[in-house]
């Protein structure tokens, strides 16, 4: 931006920055603790919130709020900036008797922000309360949904390599030698474990540790082989060899 494009929000801030430190300095000792206070308080997430309770107004800003339009209506050439230094200046020619009725407006005003500050901070609480429970609820059904899945595709992986080494079973003839399994109405992993094991009988010397049989043809360790054939089918679907055992 050039320094014209600037200027306006120069002027803004500059007039903000005048504002401010007015009414600071127009603080009395009490509202100027509070001021310190509340800009201590609360966290990120809260003071953001559109719903959260508006802070409350000192009695110079009480002042300046009921004094304001009369001061702009009588001399309407004085810039933002200047109305503020003029109302500070009109502020601190007033007694004790003429600020009596702004002060008990900010006492009053301070009271309602505390009354409501309470209720705010009920709200957020509750509002917490609820996030852990629904966040626990949820994290406890998707625990519970992820268990009964991976119980039933090791359900459905244990009957699929047992109905396979059944086909295997069937399949062997008197003499020992594999032959073609009969036709069964079985899935596509359970003809692949028959196929795996066809495999392994017909390569009795041929060692892998997992897929070694026993004597009567049937994996050493079972664990080991569910592990294979797991791994393997899920290898053969990634490589579009899966359709094969359809």
């Amino acid at each position: 931006m050039t320094p014209s494009q600037r200027a306006p929000f120069v002027r803004m801030r500059d007039e903000d920055i005048v504002t401010y430190n007015t009414a600071l300095a127009n603080m009395t000792a009490e509202e100027r603790l509070e001021h310190k206070r509340a800009s201590k308080r609360g966290t990120k997430s809260t003071t953001q919130r559109a719903d959260r309770p508006k802070s409350a107004m000192s009695s110079f800003m009480h002042y300046v709020c009921a004094n304001r339009a009369s001061v702009v209506a009588a001399s309407p050439e004085l810039s933002f900036a200047d109305v503020g230094r003029a109302m500070g200046a009109s502020w601190r020619l007033l007694d004790d008797s003429g600020r009596r009725p702004y002060v008990e407006m900010a006492i009053a005003d301070r009271k309602r922000y505390q009354q409501d500050m309470v209720a705010f901070r009920a709200k957020v609480e509750a509002e917490a309360a609820d996030d852990v429970i629904v966040t626990t609820t949820n994290d406890t059904t998707d625990a519970k949904a992820s268990e009964t899945r991976r119980l039933k595709a090791a359900r459905e992986l244990r009957d699929d390599i047992q109905h396979g080494l059944n086909m295997f079973a069937r399949s062997l003839g008197n003499d020992g030698v594999a032959s073609s399994p009969g036709p069964e109405p079985i899935t596509s992993r359970a003809r692949f474990v028959c196929a795996t094991m066809m495999l392994l009988h017909q390569n009795k010397n041929k060692k892998v540790r997992a897929l070694e049989l026993t004597k009567n043809g049937s994996p050493a360790d079972s664990t080991a082989f569910s592990r294979h054939v797991s791994a393997a089918w899920t290898a053969m679907q990634l490589h579009g060899h899966a359709a094969k055992y359809k």
